[in-house]
């Protein structure tokens, strides 16, 4: 059997072993570090790319949107300049934003990771930290990014991607960081799982067990953008994870004796795109090897060493001070000095062709994405996107991410900015559901689940550097499949 053909960041990550992984490096870097990146597309003719830096505060021109004047075409390069000067620490990633292509190429392995740190964040000394809390030679170490992929290969062990998944592609093999099904030795002590869904469009509802099928607590410490004010303890049934959604947990496995095995298992089932069907009864109880509805065991972990822990968490502690807390009666203006500015309703609909729009009011008037005139551009032909929305620096926004089918979910993700959620409710009655625990932090993917409307907060800042983070960004579905299919708007950003 031939060896599997991969699309790679710098030809995908080699392990300490010599294999190549189906993912990017990882990128690490200080908040007000700057990063320059220079993309060269290789991937042959035919075949656009560009990079999109989820979950940082970068100007357009450096987002990696899906706008024609941003691909980057076969034989060609483009530089990206990442000021991280106006971000907090938090567990970001990258990905293939191709427009239209975006499902095949993340499918592919066109994505990595990206992890930032501050001063507040060092301070805390968590499981993990660079200098105080090293791991042994050899072993992995105490923070650790978990990417969750499901793929489906060939009868030849290629990857096999179904062009045709206009509901959301769903594989039926699951990978963690590169790997089908992996186990990672661990210590019993407290690590730190920075986990990503780097899946098309499958949901997951991830816990963790041991051998005897004994819930292993944890506790939840941060989401999209960073840490928590405070961590918050996981329900023995675990959590639920969308697609581009990211997680951290910290896990301590200090109760647990040398030669035990550690299950971390999906308990969701979902069989097709359009949403996941619920959770199974017993998640201790999984097979350990998933099937095609996708529960059952996605990674283990074999407590198989000792080493001292020299971090600091405990689960009170205040891990985000400066943690802005907002509530719907206060939501305009939420921070000193900020001005009010719109609210904005945006429902993801179907259309009645079948499309996947934004505002499509039963299938009339819809916003379907533009991206404006096809390149080449000229004066005579410039490229010129619709502008759906307009924000201006220093205002404040409330926006309700609307979706009234019992049919469909769907990942909502927001460039640019960090928002804050200020309440989930039923998108008929009004009636408020209430935060989950994956929610409480500063995101820029939203569980947008069936007949759920999402009330968010953002306030609109501009950085330090010349480019002032101002210009065109986009809002779309992060099931890909929809993305693809013209889910998306274009807003912008001005002075």
């Amino acid at each position: 059997m031939q060896p599997t053909v991969i699309w790679g960041f710098d030809g995908g990550t080699t392990t300490s072993s010599g294999i190549k992984t189906h993912l990017g490096p990882t990128f690490v870097a200080n908040i007000g570090e700057r990063v320059v990146i220079r993309m060269h597309n290789n991937l042959g003719p035919g075949n656009d790319s560009i990079v999109h830096h989820h979950g940082a505060h970068v100007g357009s021109d450096w987002d990696g949107g899906a706008l024609w004047s941003q691909q980057i075409h076969n034989g060609t390069f483009k530089d990206f300049v990442y000021p991280n000067d106006d971000d907090i620490s938090a567990t970001h990633w990258y990905h293939d934003h191709n427009i239209n292509f975006t499902g095949h190429n993340v499918f592919m392995g066109l994505e990595g990771m990206f992890l930032l740190y501050d001063a507040p964040e060092l301070s805390l000394n968590l499981p993990g930290h660079p200098t105080n809390d090293p791991a042994p030679p050899g072993e992995l170490p105490f923070d650790i990014p978990l990417v969750i992929q499901d793929r489906a290969f060939d009868a030849g062990g290629q990857l096999a991607y179904n062009p045709f998944s206009a509901r959301g592609f769903l594989g039926d093999t699951f990978m963690v960081n590169g790997a089908i099904q992996p186990t990672a030795r661990v210590a019993p002590r407290k690590y730190r799982f920075r986990i990503l869904n780097g899946s098309n469009a499958r949901f997951y509802q991830l816990a963790l067990f041991t051998n005897a099928g004994v819930p292993i607590p944890f506790h939840i410490v941060g989401s999209d953008g960073g840490l928590f004010k405070t961590a918050v303890q996981a329900d023995s049934g675990g959590f639920m994870i969308a697609p581009a959604e990211r997680v951290e947990v910290i896990v301590d496995f200090s109760g647990l004796a040398i030669g035990t095995k550690v299950f971390l298992n999906n308990c969701m089932v979902q069989t097709d795109g359009r949403k996941p069907a619920g959770v199974v009864a017993n998640c201790g109880t999984v097979p350990q090897t998933p099937g095609p509805d996708g529960v059952g065991s996605l990674l283990s972990f074999d407590v198989a060493f000792s080493w001292p822990d020299h971090s600091s968490f405990t689960p009170g502690q205040t891990l985000r001070s400066d943690f802005p807390v907002y509530n719907v009666a206060d939501a305009l203006p939420p921070v000193p000095g900020a001005q009010p500015g719109a609210t904005r309703d945006w429902r993801f609909e179907r259309g009645r062709g079948g499309e996947w729009l934004v505002n499509c009011f039963n299938g009339l008037g819809a916003l379907a994405f533009d991206p404006g005139p096809t390149p080449p551009f000229t004066a005579t032909n410039p490229e010129k996107p619709r502008i759906d929305a307009t924000c201006k620096v220093g205002t404040t926004e409330i926006w309700r991410l609307i979706n009234g089918s019992g049919g469909w979910a769907h990942p909502v993700h927001i460039h640019r900015n960090q928002f804050q959620i200020l309440d989930r409710v039923d998108s008929g009655s009004g009636r408020s559901l209430g935060l989950l625990p994956t929610q409480l932090g500063l995101k820029d993917v939203f569980r947008l689940e069936q007949n759920v409307t999402l009330l968010l907060i953002t306030k609109y800042t501009s950085g330090p550097t010349s480019d002032k983070q101002l210009g065109k960004y986009v809002m779309h579905c992060h099931n890909v499949e929809h993305e693809d299919m013209a889910m998306m708007i274009v807003w912008e950003v001005t002075l």
